[in-house]
C-alpha cells in the first residue's frame, strides 16, 4: 500500500487513539490507560510510520492488544488480537480456578493469575483430586479476601 498521507492509512486511527488513551486526560478511557501509567514507547509516540513498520497489517477482525496489561505500548508488548483473545487478556478476567482434562487424560486445575498475565497449572490423576485441590484454593482465596490479603 502506497499512502503518503498518514491520516488516510488504515492504521492511523488505531495509532492516534492509542496515544489519546495514554496522554489526553479528557479522553474517556484515560483513567484505564494514562491514568494507570500506561505509555507509548518513544519509537511510536511521534512516528506513525515506525508503528506501521513494527505492527504490520492489521488482520481482519483484530485490534491492537497489549500482551501484558500493566506495561505500555511497544513492539515487544503489542500484537493484533481478535475479540476472544482480548477477552481473556483483561485485568478484570475471572480468577476462579477451573478444571480441564488434558490430552493425556490427566485432570488439570488451571488458575489465571491476573493481572500478572501468568497461569498456574497443576495436574492430578483423578478428577476427585483435582476437585479437592480446586476447593482448597477457593477456600483459601475466600479467607484471604476476608482478611484483606491478596
Amino acid at each position: 500500500m502506497n499512502i503518503t498521507c498518514p491520516s488516510y492509512h488504515p492504521l492511523w486511527n488505531t495509532w492516534y487513539q492509542m496515544k489519546l488513551r495514554c496522554y489526553r486526560v479528557t479522553h474517556k478511557r484515560y483513567p484505564q490507560y494514562g491514568g494507570r501509567g500506561i505509555t507509548v514507547c518513544d519509537r511510536w509516540l511521534n512516528d506513525f510510520w515506525s508503528f506501521v513498520e513494527d505492527m504490520g497489517d492489521k488482520p481482519a477482525g483484530h485490534s491492537l492488544d497489549r500482551i501484558d496489561n500493566n506495561l505500555g505500548y511497544s513492539p515487544q508488548n503489542c500484537r493484533w488480537a481478535n475479540c476472544s483473545v482480548q477477552q481473556f487478556n483483561r485485568r478484570t478476567t475471572s480468577k476462579t480456578p477451573y478444571i480441564c482434562l488434558t490430552a493425556k487424560g490427566r485432570h488439570q486445575v488451571s488458575i489465571s493469575l491476573i493481572p500478572r498475565g501468568k497461569q498456574h497449572q497443576r495436574s492430578f490423576v483423578t478428577l476427585e483430586e483435582a476437585e479437592n485441590y480446586r476447593s482448597d484454593l477457593l477456600f483459601e482465596r475466600a479467607i484471604h479476601q476476608q482478611l484483606g490479603l491478596k
